[in-house]
């Protein structure tokens, strides 16, 4: 099928599109540089662009696809902000978002929405940022055009995850630098869990939400998180070389957020790899591109 696909250029959003390409799907990617090095990696591999002339235009975007699935990925990320920033983070976590189902509607095309772990706290909503407050914006907008448009709107709140390209300021990336080139880490409290799930099985999860009917509110997540303790010990041992981890015990850990709620799982999905063998894929491409 032709899938619209925006947030492409990001770690998850470039995740799904190669897998949906692997998979024999069309793939339109909606962006604002076609000449960005993430676009062009994408193109490469038989992805087709729809360059947003106006950064707000998400409606004439989306359409013009002729899109029969949109995943959309796209989202402005901020783990606190300021005054300035509360522009930014309506217009790109609701106005755009509107956009997108505005034109999803009009052609009948079931959309996949990215939620965030930090809008609930044990199934109930409870925003934990202004970031998560826009998140949870979008959800009621959702839920309107769900309930009175009749628009097939899968909404699933993704946990942490880490892969081969992730260059975000996670966790992962952090001690895998400090891993490479062996420096110390100072990290929080040893004890917070960490829910993580490797980039091809959550390209996997979101392919079967975009191509399979599902509840209207999914999680993907692995079976268990891992606290950061063991984490750290995970990658000392993938790499051979412990970390030199220095923790804050006195930190309090933001665990409350992971405990989003028991959402069920795409239909039919199970993630596949291991932490420790993502890891070791993980620190083998971060070694390859040193």
């Amino acid at each position: 099928m032709k899938v619209a696909v925006t947030g492409a250029t990001g770690f998850v959003g470039g995740g799904l599109v190669r897998t949906l390409l692997a998979q024999g799907h069309e793939v339109e990617i909606v962006v604002r540089s076609a000449s960005s090095p993430a676009a062009v990696e994408l193109i490469a591999l038989g992805a087709r662009v729809v360059s947003l002339t106006d950064s707000e235009d998400a409606f004439s975007a989306i359409e013009a696809t002729g899109a029969q699935a949109v995943a959309h990925l796209a989202t402005h990320y901020l783990r606190a902000h300021e005054p300035r920033d509360i522009g930014s983070l309506l217009r790109a976590n609701v106005e755009f978002g509107t956009g997108v189902l505005e034109a999803a509607a009009a052609l009948s095309a079931p959309v996949v929405m990215a939620s965030s772990f930090f809008q609930f706290r044990h199934g109930v909503p409870y925003p934990s940022s202004l970031y998560a407050a826009t998140k949870q914006a979008f959800s009621t907008i959702a839920a309107y055009y769900r309930l009175e448009r009749g628009l097939d709107v899968r909404e699933v709140v993704l946990y942490d995850t880490y892969g081969p390209t992730d260059m975000r300021d996670k966790l992962i990336p952090l001690l895998i630098h400090a891993a490479v080139h062996g420096d110390e880490v100072k990290l929080g409290a040893a004890a917070q869990p960490i829910n993580l799930t490797y980039l091809d099985d959550v390209g996997d999860a979101l392919a079967i939400l975009l191509s399979t009917p599902s509840p209207a509110l999914t999680t993907i997540r692995a079976e268990s998180a891992t606290t950061v303790a063991e984490i750290v010990a995970e990658v000392g041992r993938v790499t051979g070389s412990p970390l030199r981890a220095r923790f804050s015990e006195g930190a309090r850990a933001n665990d409350q957020p992971l405990i989003a709620g028991d959402f069920p799982i795409p239909p039919g999905w199970v993630p596949r790899v291991s932490l420790a063998e993502g890891l070791s894929r993980t620190i083998a491409w971060a070694n390859a591109t040193r």
